[in-house]
């Protein structure tokens, strides 16, 4: 388990945390974002690791390409739950962007360093 997939688990561990001081639309929000955000960010490093796999020249693009995956991502999210009132209704759109950022940017954060990593010791 690499230390991304740690990060996610400790974050979701304290959006549970978070979300049970709140109640209904509020702690969907809370909760739902932070999954999503999290399960994209996954992917993207997924995604990036790929990359570093099969061609490190294409590193970059592959990082710019994960980055725009999760700005859609959350786009569409958040204008789904902001205009479509049952999904509205059972997710608040305010809480759920900002844990859905939560957990992007820890997957940002942590892979990071493991990219650098693999960068590191492919040029050696």
């Amino acid at each position: 388990m690499t230390r991304t997939n740690l990060g996610i688990l400790l974050g979701l561990a304290l959006a549970m945390i978070v979300a049970t001081q709140f109640e209904g639309a509020l702690r969907g929000g809370i909760l739902g974002g932070y999954l999503l955000g999290g399960a994209v960010g996954l992917v993207s490093v997924t995604w990036q690791r790929h990359a570093l796999r099969t061609d490190v020249g294409k590193a970059l693009s592959a990082t710019l390409q994960a980055f725009l995956m999760k700005m859609v991502v959350a786009l569409l999210a958040g204008l789904t739950l902001r205009y479509i009132e049952p999904a509205g209704r059972v997710m608040d759109w305010q809480a759920f962007l900002l844990a859905y950022t939560g957990a992007a940017m820890i997957a940002i954060f942590f892979s990071a360093f493991e990219t650098s990593r693999s960068l590191k010791e492919s040029m050696l």
